[in-house]
């Protein structure tokens, strides 16, 4: 699907996407996410919104987190740009 979109499109949907979803959607469910899922959301908003913001985000999303997970509360999690 993504192949046949233009250039253009693909900004105009993350554009959509960056202003249209709150913040609080992803802090709000960050434990229920699988850490592919965090990982993906983070870089999102990493573009999106910036580093503190998607660091913000794992640490919600590691709360849910059991030992051993790979953003378990830690402290040794980070943002992978």
């Amino acid at each position: 699907m993504t192949e046949d979109m233009t250039t253009e499109a693909k900004v105009d949907a993350f554009d959509l996407l960056r202003d249209e979803l709150p913040l609080e959607l992803f802090t709000d469910n960050a434990t229920f996410f699988s850490c592919r899922e965090a990982e993906v959301i983070a870089a999102f908003l990493t573009v999106a919104h910036g580093s503190p913001v998607a660091e913000n985000f794992l640490e919600w999303h590691a709360v849910g987190d059991d030992d051993g997970d790979h953003h378990a509360a830690d402290g040794s999690l980070k943002v992978k740009a």
